[in-house]
């Protein structure tokens, strides 16, 4: 991307200080960017301050509801702000109010027979990130190691392993992708101080749901092996289930026989960033029947709550009061008319131009990814194509969370060269966690449809003009 223009005066040959102000800007800001290790926001800083043309299918975000809060003036004409919507809130974990819609809403949307959880259960704090990392305060001890299988959302281990008492243990599902018991069996008993084991459902990056046979096979074993186990349920893309694919249903946790004979010992997260497309809020769920998380979050006269460290702050219910109340009342009618178009429209638009393209291409890419917002696609074959050419593959992944193998060079090139030469923003496979090279998470909801497709038309005709592979 050009320089932006500036007012140049000069004297003696002698640039003007805004001039060089400007170049030494573009210079912090390339410094700033390789210090930053998560790949989604080091994507969206990319596209901010490095390249405003890149089409960024890395972060995984959802534009794709913007128009309908614009129609139906979701945040347009609030209520002025009083000296309550300014000032600590009074409730840390969100107001009853506002805790009672959100029940009322995953009741519905996740067909759950009333009273399987009460508002009792429900804490809301800034973002799932905070919630998985409130869970962790909240049921760790010095040692406990925590499961979770890849390829996975590369996040977690910020979540969980940046506290000195958890270690965080990423183990490799089987063929095809799938997940089995004896997948969990085997972490476990490599890894016998494992007391967590995290589940996303629906998966990311697959974008498929897990099948309720699969799950109940899998808590049963888990939660059986003793009273000090526990499983998470990440659900942030419980929402985001695209109608016109074929695929496993998504069923909650809260859905399970499991959770009938352990309801103290499954913990549930969700939040309003990926199914409404409000990353920016920060909204987050933690939903558990558990005294110990309860405890925790809730704190009494003499221990604070956790919660204090990552609270749900008042202004997110004074612009969210559209879509979870009326009249200052429970009510989530424009959430759920807000999730049935995005299900029933947005979704399967967007999805179906980014299918036609990889179909046309002949790329391949995971089948049944019904649940979330992504495609998981194989370049593998560009590997040795890259190979030929003169591109230098972008920095190793970081050595504290990824092992050696987890940073193939003809990965990295390929990761440049999309994103230099096709101007397109992927995350690569390996950084998900996937040691074998060449997969890469595709997010169709990050920008609009057109700039989406637009993005798959530069990503296609650039592989298309990598060298022949080379035969030796």
């Amino acid at each position: 991307m050009d320089e932006p223009l500036a007012v140049i005066a000069t004297c003696g040959g002698v640039t003007s200080v805004k001039e060089v102000s400007m170049k030494l800007s573009k210079e912090h800001y390339l410094q700033q960017l390789r210090k930053i290790v998560n790949p989604e926001q080091r994507a969206k800083y990319y596209k901010q301050f490095i390249d405003s043309d890149v089409v960024n299918l890395s972060t995984a975000e959802n534009v794709l509801l913007l128009d309908f809060y614009q129609e139906n003036q979701i945040f347009d004409e609030l209520p002025v702000i009083s000296a309550t919507d300014i000032q600590y809130p009074s409730v840390v974990y969100g107001s009853p109010e506002y805790r009672q819609s959100i029940l009322q809403f995953l009741e519905q949307q996740w067909s759950l027979p009333i009273g399987t959880i009460t508002l009792d259960d429900i804490f809301v704090v800034s973002g799932v990130s905070a919630a998985l990392e409130c869970l962790g305060f909240s049921l760790f001890s010095p040692g406990d190691q925590v499961l979770i299988p890849g390829p996975m959302w590369y996040g977690f281990p910020w979540c969980f392993s940046q506290r000195p008492q958890m270690e965080f243990i990423h183990f490799p599902v089987g063929e095809n992708f799938e997940l089995s018991t004896q997948n969990v069996v085997d972490a476990v008993e490599a890894n016998p101080n494992a007391k967590l084991l995290v589940l996303t459902n629906p998966q990311n990056p697959l974008g498929t749901n897990y099948s309720k046979e699969q799950m109940e096979e899998i808590y049963a074993y888990f939660l059986g092996l003793g009273s000090d186990y526990h499983i998470i349920s990440d659900e942030i893309y419980a929402c985001s289930q695209n109608t016109n694919v074929e695929g496993n249903e998504f069923v909650s946790a809260f859905g399970l026989d499991a959770y009938n004979i352990y309801p103290t010992r499954i913990h549930v997260v969700w939040g309003l960033s990926k199914d409404f497309g409000l990353s920016g809020f920060r909204v987050g769920c933690i939903i558990s029947k558990s005294e110990q998380v309860q405890e925790s979050m809730e704190g009494d006269a003499c221990n604070r709550s956790i919660a204090g460290f990552s609270p749900f702050g008042s202004l997110n219910p004074y612009m969210l009061q559209k879509l979870f109340l009326s009249g200052g009342e429970p009510d989530p009618t424009v959430a759920n008319n807000a999730i049935s178009t995005y299900q029933s429209s947005l979704l399967p638009s967007s999805y179906s131009i980014v299918k036609d393209k990889l179909d046309e291409a002949l790329i391949p890419y995971h089948p049944n990814n019904k649940g979330g917002i992504f495609f998981w696609i194989d370049l593998s074959a560009y590997l040795d194509r890259v190979q030929q050419t003169t591109i230098e593959p972008d920095p190793l992944l970081c050595e504290s969370l990824y092992p050696p193998e987890f940073n193939d060079p003809n990965e990295g090139k390929l990761t440049r060269y999309l994103r230099e030469e096709a101007q397109v923003l992927l995350v690569r496979g390996q950084e998900c966690f996937w040691s074998e090279p060449g997969w890469f998470r595709l997010c169709y909801t990050a920008e609009t449809s057109d700039k989406v497709a637009q993005g798959l038309d530069s990503m296609i005709e650039k592989l298309n003009q990598l060298p022949p592979s080379n035969p030796n």
